[in-house]
């Protein structure tokens, strides 16, 4: 509720959020045996936990891009394109982007945003994911970044950037690195 009320706020106010917006991506711990997590649009999270002799990634949120099945049914009802910039040679050129019939605007490469009312005009949506997770023992960390981090990094990569310093209870130095 609370992303569709920021959504609406958002719309209301005089913030220039036309071509402008934001992914999204919490954790609530709500107990020491369950964890929300949630997002909209590709910002992710995942929990780390060990397996074997190993720290793995154990559990994501879905990205929310435009190609998945469902995301792309709900744009190409409101009227929006999914396609991906074409080159020279008429090859797809990076991601699938959300777009209207004449291909202008607004070029977003998530389905799901707070803000971009241009877009929210195609079927892009503010409402979040959210899973209830029950933690177990081997669960050790979480990490929560934008598609920022996570266009160029995986999952097990941060993992492995991130468990030297959960060792040593350095969780500056790991948010840092």
């Amino acid at each position: 509720d609370s992303c569709e009320l920021a959504q609406r706020l958002l719309e209301d106010s005089n913030s220039q959020v036309i071509l402008a917006g934001t992914t999204y991506v919490s954790a609530l711990i709500w107990t020491n045996a369950h964890i929300f997590l949630s997002n909209a649009g590709d910002s992710r999270a995942f929990l780390a936990s060990k397996k074997g002799n190993h720290v793995v990634s154990r559990l994501e949120t879905d990205d929310h891009k435009p190609e998945n099945p469902e995301e792309r049914k709900r744009i190409q009802k409101a009227g929006g394109v999914v396609m991906a910039l074409k080159d020279d040679d008429g090859s797809d050129f990076g991601p699938n982007r959300v777009w209207t019939r004449e291909m202008t605007a607004p070029g977003l490469a998530m389905s799901r945003s707070i803000g971009d009312k241009f877009a929210h005009g195609l079927g892009v949506i503010a409402t979040p994911d959210t899973k209830n997770i029950a933690l177990c023992p081997d669960d050790k960390f979480m990490v929560l970044c934008s598609d920022g981090v996570f266009e160029f990094l995986s999952n097990q990569y941060c993992i492995g950037k991130v468990l030297p310093y959960y060792s040593k209870g350095d969780i500056p130095g790991a948010c840092k690195k």
